[in-house]
């Protein structure tokens, strides 16, 4: 009887079978006018502010047979796991508090008791941000108001595309003044 180890380790020469996935979203802007990027895309279809007409998934069987196959390097180092994606940077709640309130002044007079508020809320936020990064930065709304106060309190350049935000983000290299971590 073969263990699951011995199942993977005798299938690694042929190259695995990958789901390939074609979606037709229909909009009535243009979406990059809209700084959407493709998970705000699918969103708006899921909330009924773009249409669907089509999503089929196939299974490719070798993909590197297929028209739309990029050679990417993508899949190369196996699953993605919690060791593989660095940790993202971040800040406390009072310094993304501090932040949000500079770069929106006007939103409120935060008095003391709005300001203890609006740091709880904040770290709610991290939480959010925290599990999952993806689903919290945001390029609109409230969402893109806290997105780029992270920005601003971490000293970073805040990129256009959610994708290349994430990318700034990670902890792959510090800034050349240091690293702006929170020391909590």
């Amino acid at each position: 009887m073969h263990t699951d180890w011995q199942r993977k380790t005798s299938t690694m020469s042929t190259p695995p079978a990958l789901y390939k996935t074609i979606m037709v979203i229909w909009t009535r802007q243009h979406p990059e006018e809209q700084e959407r990027d493709l998970v705000e895309l699918a969103q708006a279809a899921i909330d009924g502010q773009a249409y669907c007409s089509r999503a089929q998934t196939t299974s490719i069987a070798d993909p590197s047979k297929d028209p739309d196959w990029d050679r990417t390097e993508f899949f190369d180092s196996g699953a993605i796991s919690p060791e593989t994606v660095p940790p993202f940077r971040t800040v406390t709640a009072a310094a993304l508090s501090t932040a949000y309130r500079t770069l929106f002044p006007d939103e409120c007079t935060y008095s003391q008791p709005q300001i203890t508020n609006h740091e709880e809320i904040m770290s709610n936020w991290l939480a959010r941000y925290q599990a999952h990064p993806e689903s919290a930065l945001a390029t609109t709304n409230w969402a893109g108001k806290v997105t780029q106060a992270l920005f601003h309190a971490l000293h970073l350049h805040m990129p256009r595309t959610k994708r290349d935000r994430l990318i700034a983000l990670q902890r792959t290299q510090m800034p050349e003044n240091g690293p702006t971590m929170p020391t909590t």
